[in-house]
């Protein structure tokens, strides 16, 4: 979900950009309007915090039946909470603050990269619970 959010978020960066400086081809008219694309992200991160936060709370729970507490402070399990408060800034921000557009596109594309250090960074560079070397 949180892919398909990012590649909603680079498609409306870009088509906004084409759009305003007026260099907007054939390409562009097979593209779906910009408020579809932004609706579409919103709804791929709203699908993937419910998977994550899903994710991070039955982690817990085995980590608690494995090694008796529910948070080690390891360096996945930090990197994976810092995830999830970058998509509840995200949330937050479209349903309180009126986020739309270009500011939860950018903040989208942000949390992928998040994504993309959680998952390879954390895992071969730091050492702990989850790390492969």
């Amino acid at each position: 979900c949180f892919l398909m959010a990012f590649c909603f978020g680079i498609m409306y960066l870009w088509q906004e950009r084409e759009v305003k400086s007026r260099n907007v081809d054939a390409f562009f008219f097979r593209l779906p309007p910009l408020e579809l694309v932004d609706r579409l992200g919103y709804k791929a991160v709203a699908a993937g915090f419910v998977c994550l936060t899903i994710g991070l709370v039955t982690g817990s729970l085995w980590a608690w039946s494995a090694w008796g507490s529910f948070w080690n402070w390891d360096p996945k399990e930090t990197a994976s909470l810092v995830l999830w408060f970058i998509y509840v800034v995200y949330l937050h921000g479209r349903l309180v603050s009126g986020w739309k557009g270009k500011k939860s596109a950018r903040v989208a594309v942000l949390g992928f990269a998040a994504v993309l250090f959680t998952y390879f960074g954390v895992s071969f560079l730091l050492p702990g619970l989850h790390s492969y070397f």
